[in-house]
């Protein structure tokens, strides 16, 4: 058996002497999964090393001020990274289906530290049913199914969010490229009134892109709409008529009750669980722009009418639906676009059982290219057309064999 220091050697040899040039796309695909799982089953043993050294205890006389300290400088990570890794390490000892899944190279350090994270606070979650969805959700779809398994057993909500205000901060960051960022922690509520407040700004910025003719980034015209509406470039104008809305959804009994059980909803659409003081504090506002859709904690039912686009009831109990784009694997929330299942020039009604909401890329693959959403309801692939889960083949079958 090969040593690590051997596997090594042998490993750099490969990468050496690696020319992707000569891959075409099928190779080169090939290359990216063998290579990513390689370095996945080097994140798991490295990180396992890691906590073992940080156990010995010796890591002062090394000079080092923490544990954390020498595995970000070991690896060559950020210092935040490395104690999160090391902190996962510690709850796999009780989670050894995670761990033999990290060792296997089937998780990302990212995605072992969120779901080691999810399981410790929350035990009686289906470990299997997480990894599984980790092969097929994106990172932030990951995370957020994380966030709402540790919130589902919190029962300390209001001091959560006494806690996280406590901790506020905004906080400015210069960088060697001679960049600057800012970063804003916060309860979710205020986060969420921050994007909506910038939303009439966004929105004017992507529209004079379209007209000329210039596509730019989701993050890039969110920074560029941040510092138009703080400094108040261009008065504000369409504030009044086009803020975005914030969407909060709640189960009517945890309303009631003033805290939820499990189960139940307490949330605002995009920003995940918050605390049902949250959702009372934001509805004594008044806001005309907060949609709040009550439950009690079945899906949301059908409502038809002749119109093309839903109509304002149907919009919100839409977006309570699909806070996300529909397609399995995108975390994208802003920017949404409306989806008829079956083509409303064919049904000629709207029917919220029959619409999805999509993000613009998924929408073009699915209008220009044939791509389509397999059938059912909620998160779900969106595949090509030759694959056998597009709806297409399915009608075949249902419809016989030519005659």
């Amino acid at each position: 058996m090969l040593t690590l220091r051997e596997l090594t050697s042998e490993a750099e040899k490969v990468a050496v002497g690696f020319d992707p040039r000569l891959l075409d796309a099928a190779s080169a695909r090939a290359a990216v999964q063998h290579a990513a799982r390689l370095e996945k089953i080097a994140a798991s043993m490295r990180t396992r090393a890691a906590a073992r050294l940080a156990a010995l205890g010796s890591y002062r006389s090394r000079g080092e001020k923490s544990p954390a300290h020498e595995l970000a400088k070991l690896s060559g990570v950020p210092v935040g990274q490395a104690a999160a890794e090391l902190s996962a390490a510690d709850q796999l000892v009780g989670l050894p289906e995670v761990a033999d899944a990290a060792a296997r190279g089937e998780l990302s350090s990212q995605q072992t530290t969120l779901i080691a994270g999810a399981l410790s606070a929350n035990p009686r979650a289906d470990a299997g049913a997480l990894l599984d969805k980790a092969k097929r959700l994106s990172h932030a779809e990951l995370r957020s199914e994380c966030d709402r398994l540790k919130a589902e057993a919190d029962r300390g909500a209001e001091e959560r969010r006494k806690r996280i205000h406590d901790e506020r901060f905004l906080r400015r960051t210069s960088h060697a490229d001679g960049s600057s960022s800012i970063t804003l922690r916060d309860n979710p509520e205020r986060i969420a009134a921050v994007m909506a407040a910038i939303q009439p700004k966004r929105q004017e910025l992507f529209d004079a892109a379209r007209r000329d003719g210039r596509r730019e980034r989701s993050q890039a015209l969110d920074a560029d709409a941040l510092v138009a509406t703080v400094t108040d470039k261009g008065g504000g104008k369409g504030r009044s008529s086009s803020q975005a809305k914030i969407l909060v959804r709640v189960d009517l009994d945890a309303l009631l009750r003033g805290y939820p059980i499990e189960g139940e909803v307490t949330e605002i659409a995009g920003y995940g669980p918050v605390a049902v003081s949250v959702i009372d504090d934001m509805l004594a506002t008044g806001n005309p722009f907060l949609a709040a859709i009550v439950t009690d904690g079945k899906k949301v039912v059908g409502v038809a009418h002749l119109g093309r686009a839903p109509n304002a009831w149907q919009q919100s109990a839409l977006e309570w639906k699909d806070p996300v784009c529909t397609t399995e694997g995108c975390p994208q929330v802003g920017r949404l676009e409306r989806d008829h299942r079956i083509d409303w020039a064919q049904s000629k009604i709207t029917l919220i059982d029959w619409l999805d909401r999509v993000c613009d890329h998924c929408h073009d693959l699915k209008t220009l290219h044939g791509w389509a959403l397999v059938e059912g309801t909620g998160k779900r692939p969106l595949v090509p057309p030759d694959d056998p889960r597009h709806p297409r083949h399915h009608q075949r079958d249902r419809a016989g064999p030519a005659a």
